[in-house]
């Protein structure tokens, strides 16, 4: 049939709704960190606002975004999301970015 469009392939339509919805949130993931140090955590401020933390939230974020898509669960990226904010605290001087060591 000439002129008409080809319908997308399978999934096509359910990845770009996936999209739709997840970047907004991914976004929203990486700007609440930056809002957190403007409000609740003014101490926060000149580590949650360097460009190598947002890049590192941006990751993070996205890796998170992945594995509930994968898994269907939001437990699987809170308890990741947590390990990642555990690790950096404890053992990569997160506290003391924060100043609170």
């Amino acid at each position: 049939m000439a002129g008409a469009a080809a319908a997308p392939p399978d999934g096509a339509d359910e990845r770009s709704q996936r999209w739709r919805i997840g970047l907004p949130i991914l976004v929203l993931f990486v700007l609440m960190h930056v809002v957190s140090s403007l409000t609740v955590y003014p101490d926060g401020f000149p580590t949650f606002t360097t460009p190598l933390f947002l890049l590192s939230a941006l990751l993070l974020g996205f890796i998170c975004t992945m594995a509930y898509w994968q898994s269907g669960s939001w437990w699987v990226p809170v308890v990741m999301h947590w390990l990642v904010v555990f690790v950096w605290l404890m053992f990569l001087d997160g506290y003391g970015q924060l100043g609170l060591a």
